[in-house]
């Protein structure tokens, strides 16, 4: 898997962006943080039937249904458009554990699946001294 960062303007000591006010609407780059995947978001996965081999196609629509992620946001306000029907990130709320804004990307992964996902990002969090609660994917 690849990483970029998805944010370019100034960077801290870590070389990620500072840590951004989850409560702040106005930014557009949320991220869900490490930690959450690994203590909630995994959770949900096996909360829905689904292991870590689920892969992110998965957790998007499974058997044909909306998925674990999908599901999550079919009920909440979007902040982008105020309809009904958000994204992931925008059903978290505003807890900062949870979501702020992302200081990495992660591209063509819907094949990958949610543990090993979850486990790379541990490992490229670990390895480069990043706080899984502030490093936001």
């Amino acid at each position: 898997m690849g990483f970029r960062k998805a944010w370019t303007g100034k960077s801290g000591p870590t070389g990620s962006a500072p840590n951004v006010d989850a409560t702040d609407d106005s930014h557009t780059w949320l991220g869900v943080s490490v930690y959450w995947m690994k203590h909630g978001l995994l959770q949900e996965v096996y909360a829905a039937g689904l292991d870590d081999i689920a892969t992110i196609y998965d957790l998007d629509m499974h058997d044909g249904k909306k998925g674990v992620i999908r599901t999550k946001g079919q009920k909440t306000i979007s902040p982008g458009d105020g309809k009904i029907g958000a994204a992931y990130v925008n059903w978290l709320g505003r807890d900062v554990d949870k979501l702020g804004r992302a200081n990495f990307m992660l591209s063509y992964s819907w094949a990958y699946s949610i543990g090993d996902i979850v486990d790379t990002l541990l490992d490229f969090r670990s390895s480069h001294g990043l706080d899984q609660k502030t490093s936001y994917v």
